[in-house]
């Protein structure tokens, strides 16, 4: 018996060097076979379109196993009879479909990727360097758009009239607009850069219940950040840094929460609150902007824990902004004024509370309220010159 086993054993080791041997003589796979394939553009209008023709490598449509488009380099001008063309096209489609390592490029005016009324869809690792729209989302819902990249498009992502869109860890740069979305919701932006763009780094058009996280936005011409008439968003832990108007800026909407962002070195204003109630301002830092915080209009915000330093003025509530809670915030080295009410005869903010704030090292007075406004409680601050009169 022992014999049979020695026997058996030394056909193990004999099978298993052989296999190795065959193994290790397999050539390794050399750079031109990773290298994406050249083919025209894709238009797929439908569940049917989904194969070999239409790009598609493998895959059989569902949850658990997508279709897959990958391994494609499209010039998206190739042939294109119009004025602009679109490099993959996927419309009407219900299907679950996956799109990546695919790079795409494309005239002036031609766009990368656009998806109209898609469910289930996944976008990874794409790069578009075109003038058009980079990747389009239209009418869709379950998309995510990951680790991609475009350069010098008029609108790097867009998306509008969709739901549950996760956009991460993509670039966005050297275009117009960064990331554009409009008439949404539940729209998710993490961990993105968005770097160069001529107009904003980020705009929200009529957006609620969504999420702008980690993204790191610099040097756009406008605005870092700009949210028009949309509610119920958290912009948490974002860098802002170089804009030429307001890093970030809301405008009516409202219930927004801005907290723990980094801010600085924007022309106008740090964060700038227009006709926007019951928002959430806290534990942001904020340097180096003519106006450190800005609230205009709006009424019954928090204003909490921020720091805002190296400003012309700290933190201004102006205009008909009544009923803010401006507390707990370290406000140092402003130009002009630490904190500020201001009005004039017509508008002006009303039963604010400005409680426990540390203010310092301001060039005309650390607390100053210049706004004749009514029930405006100042107590518990912390600061170095006394408020002058008014």
């Amino acid at each position: 018996m022992k014999r049979k086993w020695t026997a058996v054993t030394i056909l193990s080791v004999l099978f298993i060097s052989l296999a190795l041997v065959i193994v290790s003589q397999q050539p390794p796979p050399t750079p031109l076979d990773r290298l994406p394939r050249n083919r025209p553009p894709i238009l797929i209008d439908g569940d049917t379109d989904f194969d070999a023709e239409h790009g598609v490598v493998g895959g059989s449509g569902t949850i658990s196993d997508p279709y897959f488009i990958e391994g494609w380099q499209i010039d998206a001008s190739l042939n294109c009879p119009e004025r602009s063309c679109t490099g993959i096209t996927v419309r009407n489609a219900n299907t679950s479909f996956v799109i990546r390592n695919v790079s795409i490029r494309g005239g002036s005016y031609d766009n990368g990727i656009w998806f109209f009324d898609v469910k289930n869809a996944w976008l990874e690792n794409v790069s578009v360097a075109s003038g058009g729209d980079g990747i389009s989302i239209a009418a869709s819902t379950n998309v995510t758009i990951f680790a991609n990249v475009v350069v010098g498009a008029d609108q790097g992502i867009l998306v509008t009239r969709s739901h549950d869109v996760w956009v991460r860890a993509s670039n966005i740069s050297h275009g117009t607009q960064g990331i554009v979305a409009k008439d949404s919701f539940r729209i998710t932006l993490i961990d993105n850069i968005l770097n160069g763009n001529k107009a904003n780094g980020l705009l929200f058009s009529h957006i609620t219940n969504s999420t702008v996280e980690g993204n790191t936005i610099t040097e756009t011409s406008f605005r870092g950040m700009a949210l028009f008439d949309s509610s119920d968003i958290l912009a948490d832990r974002n860098r802002i840094i170089g804009s030429g108007e307001e890093c970030l800026y809301v405008a009516r909407g409202g219930r927004t929460s801005i907290i723990r962002n980094q801010i600085s070195n924007c022309t106008w204003a740090g964060v700038s609150v227009l006709k926007s109630d019951e928002n959430i301002v806290k534990d942001n830092f904020v340097a180096g902007t003519p106006s450190g915080v800005v609230l205009y209009d709006s009424s019954e915000n928090l204003i909490v824990s921020n720091t805002v330093t190296d400003t012309g003025w700290g933190i201004t509530v102006a205009s008909d902004s009544d009923a803010n809670f401006i507390a707990k915030n370290t406000v140092s080295r402003s130009s002009s004024v630490g904190i500020l009410l201001t009005g004039d005869d017509d508008h002006t903010p009303d039963r604010n509370v400005i409680q426990g704030n540390g203010v310092s090292q301001s060039g005309k007075a650390d607390l100053l309220d210049s706004s004749d406004g009514t029930d405006n409680l100042w107590r518990f601050n912390k600061y170095e010159e006394e408020m002058p009169s008014t």
